[in-house]
């Protein structure tokens, strides 16, 4: 048997065994749904978008969950983002994106932006 072949009974093997899906790459999740856009590829900032920088200064990591599943409305109920509010135009839009994606974004940012 050659080595394709072994790979593939190896995969096929460990999801015989159950074995679950990694959990997503927050890098990857910051890239695909859309912060990059707005806060660039490294989080430093752009025109429609703060940086990133200093985020445990800002939020811990259950309001950061909570921001990003549901920017609009958590942003009504804190006064601090009011400033950037007049200073972005555009308002932090709510992503598309599951809890694990989320929960990676969250730790992906807090990692690079602490």
């Amino acid at each position: 048997m050659d080595l394709r072949a072994w790979l593939v009974l190896g995969v096929l093997g460990l999801v015989s065994l159950g074995c679950e899906t990694p959990p997503p790459d927050g890098r990857a999740v910051f890239l695909t749904v859309g912060c990059a856009r707005c806060h660039g590829n490294t989080g430093a900032g752009e025109s429609l978008g703060p940086p990133l920088e200093d985020l445990s200064t800002k939020f811990t990591i259950k309001q950061m969950n909570a921001f990003l599943d549901n920017p609009i409305a958590y942003a009504e109920k804190d006064e601090r983002l009011s400033k950037w509010r007049d200073e972005y135009f555009t308002p932090m839009p709510k992503l598309q994106m599951n809890d694990p994606q989320r929960d990676a974004l969250v730790a992906y940012l807090f990692e690079k932006h602490p």
